[in-house]
């Protein structure tokens, strides 16, 4: 009885696998489509024409985009890559106009990075060797500021009254 009932299941079994696989859905298949590669691309024929040797607007001068690159990353508060850019437009242009601006820009970027005593040292060159330039005033205020953020007030207070002076917005002076 026992090999009946094992028999009728596996014939059972049987019948409804094949009607599963009858009634199932077809699926459809993806065909692959008998169609030509496109062509690859091909070098030109004729020469492209060489590029201009100068650029189509006026050139500034050297000593003007070192100045003014140094000038970006310090705007850009990449203080740490002007300092060595503010150096070598010090060293490699010496009678130029922007050293002023150079040894201000030189001395905030070595203050905000914290190193004062570098910071002093070039905020002084810029006060005592370009003392009638615009960056004199700024630069007074800023060797008073670290002179009295070490206490040291008698040196801040005519520090103070210099950039007072050398300034040039009203409300300063």
């Amino acid at each position: 009885m026992k090999l009946f009932r094992r028999a009728a299941g596996f014939l059972l079994a049987g019948l409804l696998w094949v009607n599963d696989v009858t009634w199932a859905q077809e699926i459809r298949r993806a065909q692959p489509f008998n169609e030509p590669p496109v062509p690859r691309a091909l070098p030109v024929d004729e020469a492209t024409p060489p590029p201009d040797d100068r650029p189509s607007t006026p050139e500034e001068p050297t000593d003007k985009r070192q100045l003014d690159y140094a000038n970006a990353l310090f705007a850009r508060k990449m203080y740490d890559l002007a300092i060595p850019e503010y150096e070598k437009y010090l060293s490699d242009y010496g009678g130029a106009s922007g050293r002023a601006n150079a040894y201000f820009g030189l001395g905030e970027s070595y203050r905000l990075l914290g190193k004062n005593g570098s910071a002093r040292t070039n905020f002084q060159k810029a006060l005592d060797e370009y003392g009638d330039s615009e960056f004199a005033g700024p630069a007074a205020y800023a060797l008073a500021v670290l002179a009295f953020s070490q206490k040291d007030f008698a040196a801040a207070q005519p520090l103070f009254h210099k950039a007072a002076a050398k300034s040039k917005d009203a409300a300063v002076a």
